[in-house]
């Protein structure tokens, strides 16, 4: 299951808390993914992803959107940070259409808090997503606009 999918779930079925899980150990890895997602969702989308009880349930399909938005936006912190690292980005992350597994998240950050490099530390948590988000957002913008347009570009 993605990373995506499970968030998905949890948040229609158990209002974003982690069901318990027939493999214990699995745990702190979908908690960690729950996390990111929701650290890297914008209030919103949020509200599109985990409504308020008593509302409508919002149309799966914006659901599903805002969910690859959020995945491609994960990868892309997880790729500046192995960069930032002056570590070499994992092949699969550098794949466009890569879909993080449940336990992606946790196995990259792992990796990363690993490696040796003389780099500073570097800070992969839910709460600093926001401001990481704007900057790429930002930076985004500015290049698609040098460039002629783009999605964001507007």
């Amino acid at each position: 299951m993605t990373g995506g999918d499970f968030f998905l779930m949890c948040n229609e079925k158990h209002q974003g808390a982690v069901p318990i899980l027939e493999n214990k150990q699995q745990l702190p890895k979908a908690s960690q993914n729950n996390k990111w997602f929701a650290g890297m969702a914008t209030k919103d989308e949020m509200h599109v992803l985990r409504p308020p009880r008593g509302t409508p349930q919002p149309d799966a399909g914006d659901q599903r959107r805002i969910v690859a938005v959020l995945n491609g936006m994960i990868v892309e912190r997880l790729k500046s940070a192995f960069k930032q690292k002056g570590v070499a980005v994992p092949p699969s992350l550098e794949d466009a259409k890569y879909s993080l597994p449940v336990s992606g998240i946790s196995t990259y950050t792992i990796a990363l808090a690993s490696t040796k490099s003389g780099a500073a530390s570097i800070t992969l948590h839910p709460p600093t997503f926001a401001s990481w988000r704007e900057n790429y957002e930002r930076d985004f913008r500015e290049k698609a606009a040098e460039s002629g347009g783009g999605p964001l570009a507007k």
